[in-house]
């Protein structure tokens, strides 16, 4: 028993008499007299999906990687794409800093990473008045690897690590100002602007005793 042509391939009752080429497959084919597109296919196999589109350049069919946004995924390669092998608006820069060659990702880039920003930026005096230097080896650093620089003055001084427990005031309540003698040592927290001295002789040579 022959084997039964596909459907299409031949004209019929409700099938126009002239051939026509698919969009997909490109065969002839015969379409429904109802048919009223001029591109159409001989079979679902050759339509494309519902979220397919035409490449602007070449015709192909294909799938863009955002078909619900508009103006999106207009050419099917790079090959077709017209403005792919323009220049760049931003040319590479060298870090004013190590002096390393970077390509910048905006116009007001300076630095090529977060490394040398904090170095840029150490020691410069913060909203809320302290200084600040870039040491990510230190055990109490915060997450950008910064630590405040009396803690590091004092500990300079001291020869080792502050308790977190343990603070450092200004005297004069300047906290800009990080000299040696400028600064003292005490346990939690204290005032603004003050400090203990012995009313008598006004000596700083004063402890806690239990009652």
């Amino acid at each position: 028993m022959a084997a039964r042509p596909p459907v299409g391939s031949i004209p019929g009752k409700y099938r126009s008499k002239v051939p026509r080429d698919c969009a997909g497959c490109g065969k002839a084919y015969y379409p429904w007299a109802t048919a009223r597109s001029e591109r159409g296919y001989c079979s679902r196999e050759c339509m494309p999906k519902p979220s397919q589109r035409a490449c602007a350049t070449c015709g192909t069919w294909f799938q863009p990687w955002h078909p619900r946004r508009s103006g999106t995924g207009k050419y099917c390669s790079a090959a077709c794409d017209p403005q792919l092998g323009r220049q760049r608006i931003t040319p590479d820069r060298q870090c004013e800093l190590c002096g390393k060659t970077y390509r910048p990702t905006n116009k007001v880039q300076t630095w090529c990473s977060r490394e040398c920003y904090r170095k840029a930026h150490e020691g410069n005096i913060r909203k809320d008045g302290y200084k600040r230097r870039y040491v990510p080896s230190h055990p109490y650093a915060n997450k950008s690897g910064q630590v405040l620089e009396h803690r590091l003055v004092i500990e300079s001084t001291l020869g080792r690590y502050l308790e977190p427990w343990e603070t450092v005031h200004h005297i004069n309540g300047d906290r800009s100002d990080n000299r040696v003698e400028n600064l003292q040592m005490r346990s939690g927290r204290h005032g603004k602007g003050i400090r203990h001295r012995c009313r008598d002789c006004g000596s700083g040579n004063v402890e806690a005793v239990p009652i």
